[in-house]
C-alpha cells in the first residue's frame, strides 16, 4: 500500500508510475479526502482546546461555571462528537481508497497490464532431482 505521505508529496509522479501498471488511480479524490480530514482534525483539536481552557479558567477561579458556560461547553462537546463522526467517515473512505493501491513500480520495469507484458530474462530447466538424505538420519551423525 502506498503512504498517504508519498501521493501528497508527489501525486503526479505516483499517478504516472500507477498507469504504467495500467491502473487508473483516484489521485484527485484521494487528495480530497486528505484536505478534509485535515480540516477536521484542525476543527476538533480547536473545539477542544477551547473546552479544556474554559474548563482550566473554572478551575483555577476554584468558582462554579456560569449557566452561560455550561451551555456553551454543552455546544462544545455536541460540535465536537458531530465533527469526530464526520473525521470517522472521512478516514473511513480514505482507507477504502489507499487500501487498493499497488506500489509503484521501479522504473526498469516494463510497462504492462499483467505479467504476460514482463520480459524473461532467465528459464530453470526445471525442478532438480534431490537425493539428500533425511532429516532423521542426517541427526544421529551430527551427534
Amino acid at each position: 500500500m502506498l503512504s498517504l505521505e508519498q501521493i501528497v508529496r508527489d501525486p503526479e509522479k505516483i499517478r504516472a508510475a500507477l498507469v504504467r501498471r495500467g491502473e487508473d488511480p483516484p489521485i484527485e479524490r484521494i487528495l480530497e479526502l486528505d484536505t478534509s480530514r485535515r480540516e477536521l482534525i484542525q476543527q476538533v483539536d480547536a473545539d477542544r482546546a477551547r473546552r479544556n481552557a474554559v474548563s482550566k479558567a473554572i478551575g483555577d477561579e476554584k468558582r462554579k461555571p456560569t449557566a452561560e458556560e455550561i451551555s456553551e461547553m454543552r455546544e462544545t462537546g455536541e460540535r465536537i462528537k458531530l465533527v469526530e463522526a464526520d473525521l470517522d467517515g472521512v478516514q473511513t473512505e480514505l482507507n477504502e481508497a489507499l487500501l487498493p493501491l499497488p506500489n509503484t513500480p521501479l522504473s526498469d520495469v516494463p510497462d504492462g497490464l499483467n505479467e504476460d507484458s514482463n520480459e524473461i530474462i532467465h528459464t530453470s530447466d526445471g525442478p532438480t532431482e534431490s537425493h539428500g538424505n533425511a532429516h532423521w538420519d542426517v541427526a544421529p551423525a551430527l551427534g
